[in-house]
């Protein structure tokens, strides 16, 4: 029993390493300016009607808001806190399914 235990402590202890790798990379990445995150707006209602053969130069027609850093920061702290408690469930959930089908 103590053996399944250490194996998957050591499974999930390098399962939160990798995570830590890319959470980390995401933040660099974040606070550099090199990602940034976006949500979807309501775009207001325009009185100005565009002509009805007026085409769209990008193919984004999506009306978006870039967040600023610090609440970049706040929602990959929220998500890194949730991932982890799900990895940790995880985990719990196979060693107790191992732990039952042992016996």
């Amino acid at each position: 029993m103590a053996a399944v235990a250490q194996t998957y402590a050591q499974t999930l202890r390098k399962t939160n390493d990798v995570a830590k790798i890319k959470e980390t990379r995401l933040r660099a990445d974040i606070a550099s300016g090199e990602h940034k995150l976006f949500v979807s707006i309501k775009a207001p209602d325009c009185p100005i009607q565009a002509a009805a053969d007026a085409t769209i130069t990008s193919g984004n027609t999506e009306t978006r808001a870039e967040l600023n850093r610090g609440i970049a920061e706040a929602l990959i702290n929220i998500t890194s806190r949730g991932d982890q408690a799900i990895r940790q469930l995880n985990v719990c959930v196979d060693q107790y399914e191992t732990m039952r089908n042992a016996k």
